[in-house]
């Protein structure tokens, strides 16, 4: 390790490019060459790019996410207005891969390829250093993005990361609840197995149980009761999870819920037992079941 280049990085080692000082020993030394100047912002620009003409290769992943993070690391010790143009060495490439892919190094590049299930793209940007924490106009973080697409990989990727897991949106909904909203089992999993709080509540007080229930996600629901969700919680309207899986007609979830304890003979806030419920629903296996409850 050049003591050099670490005095240079804050003696943080997180930020200390390893693998391009074993594979690359010539940028590495560039590199350090420039860092006190002016050139280095332009140089990691450089070094940015996929592919910078001709037919010279990029750098393998390792080496990527190592340069990306110095960038990062470099904006901040510097406190540049702007992020890093990635493509400014060479405008013609900028435009044929703008074109191409519609991607930018940036935060609205990020929760765009999150979206968009770029994991490629997304993981390069995690492991490089990006703000993780960053939110759209609907105050979604990536993690709140990715749970509620599906993208498996890139939520695992995000929670590898230490992302925080309490984060809300304008409604107060959680990833989690997005996650059993679109019935996303196995990122249910992963979530909890981070450290989730299964029974988080919304600012109506949906919990991601009900949320599940509504949508008759048989496996979700029994997730989160596995993991202690409270069967008999309430909305700010007094609905459950039984109410919502009963006025859905999801009779496997209202089985699954009544083994579990959930109480049948609660009422909404407006009075309404749950038998009412399923009578107007009009479907005779939950009523039938919650006839024998």
């Amino acid at each position: 390790m050049n003591q050099k280049f670490l005095k240079l990085l804050g003696g943080n080692e997180a930020y200390y490019p390893r693998a391009l000082e074993t594979q690359f020993a010539r940028v590495f030394n560039k590199l350090l060459e420039l860092w006190e100047t002016k050139q280095a912002e332009h140089y990691l620009q450089d070094l940015m790019m996929n592919t910078r003409g001709g037919t010279r290769k990029g750098f393998p992943p390792e080496v990527a996410s190592e340069i990306f993070r110095l960038a990062n690391y470099y904006n901040d010790l510097h406190d540049l207005d702007k992020p890093l143009d990635v493509w400014a060495a060479d405008r013609d490439v900028v435009h044929s891969q703008v074109a191409k892919v519609d991607y930018k190094f940036t935060s609205k590049g990020f929760l765009q390829a999150v979206e968009d299930g770029d994991t490629e793209l997304a993981v390069r940007l995690i492991d490089g250093g990006t703000n993780l924490n960053i939110r759209d106009e609907r105050n979604w973080t990536p993690l709140i993005i990715a749970a509620a697409a599906g993208h498996q990989e890139i939520v695992l990727h995000l929670l590898m990361a230490s992302v925080p897991l309490d984060v809300r949106d304008l409604q107060g909904y959680s990833a989690l609840h997005w996650a059993a909203f679109n019935g996303h089992a196995k990122i249910v999993k992963l979530l909890l197995r981070h450290g989730h709080e299964v029974d988080v509540h919304s600012h109506d007080g949906w919990t991601p149980l009900m949320m599940a229930a509504r949508h008759g996600s048989f496996l979700i629901c029994a997730l989160l009761i596995e993991q202690g969700a409270d069967v008999n919680a309430q909305n700010k309207d007094g609905m459950s999870a039984l109410h919502k899986a009963v006025i859905k007609g999801h009779a496997q979830v209202v089985k699954l819920l009544l083994s579990r304890n959930a109480d049948p003979d609660a009422k909404n806030n407006a009075g309404t037992l749950t038998i009412d419920m399923a009578l107007a629903a009009g479907n005779e296996e939950v009523i039938e079941l919650l006839r024998l409850a």
